[in-house]
């Protein structure tokens, strides 16, 4: 049976061990976080074995993610930084990372001193045993490159954010060009193309539940069975603060209604 998962957020308030035996006594398998720390990701591990949940990813970094195409000490301490993320995965027995390759409207060129740092990156998840899916944004070039670049690597392959997809990139369909490397699922909903995109970067990009935006899941799930991709289905939402979910719902009804949003999605995917 297919798996389940989400993103792993704590909440003001709610005890991470309480929320995690939760999440897990909803029905899902699997879970992921970003990467405040070596110290927090080792807290988090122990609690979701605690509560019988998978610790499946990683999200990187990204906060400075465009130092990675640049000369000098900003570059490799952007590449250190992925490193630390990645030595934990294999530390702590977590497949994947999930990384981006640049950030905002106005990302650096393609160019050599990036593709040192990521062949670097990737020789390292190679020799360590974690996997590495990189994450379609704003712009299909850099995606593009690394898929090119690492199409012989079975440890590369293709995390697909459909709500990126939704509002910034509505006239391209990642998985028509990468469906054969998915290896990966950022699954959450948004009102469409971003607006006002230079006073606020991610206006659109909303992480709603999904079926709570206007994003096409029938087109989604289509992708998913035509890529024959398996795997785990796992949301990406905003916070439980955030989009006025928290003047709806209590924490355990939004995470109950995020729980029915995906294991719909099963359904279609599998076509139950």
């Amino acid at each position: 049976m297919r798996k389940t998962g989400t993103i792993f957020r704590p909440v003001k308030g709610k005890d991470n061990a309480y929320l995690a035996e939760y999440i897990r006594s909803l029905g899902f398998d699997c879970v992921f976080t970003g990467y405040p720390s070596p110290e927090k990701v080792e807290a988090f591990a122990e609690t979701f074995a605690r509560a019988g949940l998978y610790y499946e990813s990683i999200h990187a970094p990204f906060q400075n993610m465009n130092d990675i195409w640049a000369h000098g000490e900003e570059g490799e301490a952007m590449l250190a930084w992925l490193m630390a993320c990645l030595e934990d995965c294999k530390r702590l027995n977590v497949p994947v990372m999930v990384v981006h390759l640049s950030k905002g409207i106005t990302p650096p060129s393609v160019n050599d001193i990036g593709r040192s740092r990521w062949d670097r990156l990737v020789d390292a998840a190679v020799k360590g045993g974690v996997k590495i899916a990189f994450e379609n944004q704003r712009f299909l070039a850099n995606i593009a490159f690394v898929m090119e670049l690492y199409r012989n690597v079975p440890q590369v392959g293709f995390c697909w954010d459909c709500g990126h997809e939704n509002c910034y990139t509505t006239n391209i369909e990642f998985m028509k060009l990468f469906g054969d490397r998915l290896m990966y699922t950022h699954i959450h909903d948004n009102n469409g193309i971003v607006h006002g995109v230079l006073e606020n970067q991610t206006a659109d990009d909303l992480h709603l539940i999904p079926f709570d935006g206007n994003l096409n899941y029938n087109r989604f799930a289509e992708h998913i069975r035509n890529s024959g991709f398996d795997g785990t289905l796992t949301l990406e939402l905003c916070g439980y603060n955030k989009n006025g979910y928290d003047e709806k719902y209590t924490v355990e009804q939004f995470l109950a209604k995020a729980y029915d949003s995906v294991a719909k999605l099963v359904k279609m995917c599998d076509g139950e």
